[in-house]
């Protein structure tokens, strides 16, 4: 996958609110996707790499528009 300068951006403002936080902080990353799901794999690897290396406690979420949809319309 090819680098992203926005995933430096989530990543360093989870850091920043962390910090505002006093280290009581989450970051619940929801990646919604809608392509083929042979394809997800690289897409989730890249940001659990990521995320390892950031010293925030985040929590990653990976599922289809489609699961999105019907969880939603679950609930409404």
């Amino acid at each position: 996958m090819i680098h992203h300068p926005m995933t430096d951006r989530i990543l360093y403002n989870a850091v920043i609110a962390d910090k505002f936080a006093n280290s009581d902080f989450k970051l619940l990353l929801f990646l919604v996707y809608d392509f083929d799901k042979k394809d997800i794999a690289k897409v989730k690897e890249y940001w659990e790499k990521k995320i390892e290396v950031c010293p925030v406690d985040i929590t990653l979420k990976v599922l289809s528009k489609q699961e999105l949809l019907n969880s939603y319309n679950k609930t409404s």
